[in-house]
């Protein structure tokens, strides 16, 4: 493979696309955000309003880049272990959502079972399951921002930070036992290949 004939490190490859990952969408969107707040100050004229304004621009900026960032390192760890760009994005929402998704399989069984469905309660069973979703947990960190307290809100923020981190450091690792860029390898790593595989399974049925 000639692009592992470069005088380049695994490393600073691998450094380089994540970074060009998260530039490539976080700088258009920024400017975005720029220009459509700087409007909403130039057309107010309320004493008072600049600072609510200031306010929601950065709650606005921050938690669409934390969702944002969930996700990506999220999806990074199936991308490193998937050979083609169909195969990534399949294993990226297998593994986006499998944490959920077994969650999700359990109450339909044990509702199954006790012959009983669960209403708000199954639905306050969910929310721990789904803050280690990355595909879910973006959603319900936006959705509870204005309507829980600020401490347990910043523990559920800080679960998404860890699992982040985790899924960051995960592929980082997994970059550097990748056998080959070419598209011919499907799903090289055979551990990564089953646990997709039994994935795949639970969730279907």
């Amino acid at each position: 493979d000639l692009y592992h004939s470069a005088p380049v490190t695994r490393n600073r490859q691998f450094l380089a696309g994540y970074l060009n990952g998260i530039i490539v969408w976080f700088v258009p969107f920024l400017l975005g955000q720029i220009f459509v707040y700087a409007a909403a100050l130039l057309t107010c004229d309320a004493t008072g309003i600049s600072g609510a304004i200031a306010r929601s621009f950065l709650t606005t900026v921050g938690l669409v880049t934390l969702a944002y960032l969930i996700v990506y390192h999220a999806a990074l760890v199936p991308v490193m272990v998937s050979g083609n760009l169909m195969n990534a994005f399949v294993n990226v929402l297998i593994y986006g959502l499998i944490v959920g998704a077994l969650y999700l399989c359990g109450i339909a069984n044990l509702m199954a079972y006790t012959d009983h469905f669960y209403g708000l309660e199954t639905q306050q069973l969910l929310s721990p399951a789904l803050m280690f979703t990355p595909m879910a947990a973006p959603f319900l960190l936006a959705s509870y921002a204005n309507y829980i307290p600020f401490v347990l809100w910043g523990k559920l923020l800080a679960v998404n930070i860890l699992v982040m981190v985790l899924n960051g450091c995960l592929a980082f690792l997994l970059y550097q036992k990748r056998p080959s860029e070419i598209a011919e390898t499907g799903l090289a790593n055979k551990g990564f290949k089953n646990i997709f595989r039994i994935s795949v399974s639970v969730m279907s049925s």
